[in-house]
């Protein structure tokens, strides 16, 4: 027996298609949490919190976007 909530979260693949891509691979998803499933289990990231930012170079989670351009600054040197 599947879940009303597992139900609804499904019938969105037919109806409104994935709109949660992976970076990595380009595999589409119709939730966030789908997706942080996949990153864990495909990839083997570490699942981010919903309310964090990830950087796409090497995977550090940051709270804000001003945090974010601060991380991205190690990466060029600066």
């Amino acid at each position: 027996m599947l879940s009303s909530a597992y139900i609804s979260d499904h019938m969105k693949v037919h109806s409104q298609g994935p709109h949660h891509v992976c970076e990595l691979c380009n595999k589409g998803f119709t939730t966030a949490a789908y997706l942080r499933i996949h990153a864990v289990k495909d990839h083997g990231l570490q699942a981010p919190r919903a309310d964090r930012i990830l950087c796409k170079l090497c995977s550090v989670h940051c709270k804000t976007p001003a945090q974010l351009a601060g991380h991205m600054q190690t990466h060029l040197g600066g």
